[in-house]
């Protein structure tokens, strides 16, 4: 057996190799950024990415090897498409049809965002437009940005990069496929959150749901458990909802509690409380409210867009209510 600062040494000199041979990789990515710029070719090419992953899969001498070599070349080919990405935009500057304002119109326009109220997209456009902008939403990023192109809406709100999954690569390809433009920024801090019903233990997990990017976004916790599976829908908002029907679901066999802040769960409740803390006399004391719709609403409103309830997140709520009783009426 070698020892192991042998083995350590023989990684690291390794690790020199593959660095050296993946900044080389990189420098060939940005002439082809160069070539594609010069004939007008797309920057993605599924058809040669997958042919690709099928090569680099067959080169290894296990199946554990050819799942991780998979992972690894997706990262590396998103790796080179960023770049080439930023190549083409840099080569471009002062042949796109930008006009320079002193900042964005935020009123009297039309917003689209991809997903379902609650959706994080939801909250970056009321952070960035305020919660009164005339807004609607669509299943697919596609859906969004064939919105602006068809005069639907003025802007569409979607993600472009995150700091621990990296960028979103559909999105980048549609900017090169429709003829739209990023124009503003909003930062957001993403926090998620593992929910199931209230008796449920970590044990008792079999699958969990959420849009490949959130899964991505929680491999390290995720990975822990490799038994669970793992089923990617359209976006979080999305996922949550797949709960709240599965919580629908199992409500009409036995009862269930549910404390949430997502107000996809809390709309498909039969019934809805309102819990408040306060101090009286030196003495804390919870009140426990029962709310009618009406009361309903605001607090829906209130788990969508915070402690301001406009018309905009009143009429959502509403929304969310209509939709949660015709899904409980057809269980």
């Amino acid at each position: 057996m070698r020892d192991l600062a042998e083995l350590r040494q023989e990684i690291d000199e390794i690790d020199a190799q593959m660095v050296k041979l993946f900044e080389q990789r990189m420098a060939v990515s940005e002439e082809v950024a160069e070539y594609k710029v010069a004939v007008g070719k797309k920057i993605l090419d599924k058809e040669r990415e997958k042919l690709k992953i099928q090569a680099v899969k067959s080169m290894t001498c296990n199946e554990f090897n050819s799942h991780g070599v998979e992972e690894l070349y997706n990262q590396i080919m998103a790796m080179s498409r960023k770049l080439q990405y930023q190549r083409m935009e840099q080569q471009a500057i002062g042949r796109l049809p930008f006009v320079m304002v002193d900042e964005l119109e935020k009123k009297n326009v039309r917003v689209v965002y991809q997903g379902v109220e609650g959706a994080y997209a939801q909250q970056a456009m009321f952070e960035f437009f305020g919660e009164d902008v005339n807004h609607f939403h669509v299943e697919r990023w596609r859906d969004a940005m064939e919105a602006i192109a068809e005069g639907m809406a003025d802007y569409a709100v979607l993600p472009i990069e995150n700091s621990s999954a990296g960028i979103v690569n559909d999105n980048y390809d549609l900017l090169q496929e429709f003829d739209n433009y990023i124009v503003g920024e909003q930062v957001m801090t993403i926090r998620h959150a593992l929910l199931g019903t209230q008796e449920a233990k970590l044990s008792d997990i079999q699958t969990v749901y959420s849009h490949p990017q959130g899964l991505m976004q929680c491999a390290k916790y995720l990975d822990e458990n490799r038994r669970w599976r793992q089923i990617s829908l359209l976006n979080t908002a999305v996922a949550a909802q797949k709960v709240a029907e599965k919580l629908a679901q199992v409500s009409r066999r036995k009862q269930v509690l549910c404390v949430t802040h997502l107000p996809q769960l809390a709309a498909m409740a039969d019934t809805h409380f309102s819990v408040e803390k306060g101090e009286r006399e030196g003495r804390t004391y919870t009140r426990v409210l029962r709310l009618d719709r009406e009361r309903r609403k605001e607090e829906l409103a209130r788990l969508t867009g915070g402690q301001r309830v406009t018309s905009a997140l009143l009429a959502g709520a509403e929304e969310l209510l209509d939709a949660a009783s015709e899904y409980r009426a057809g269980l």
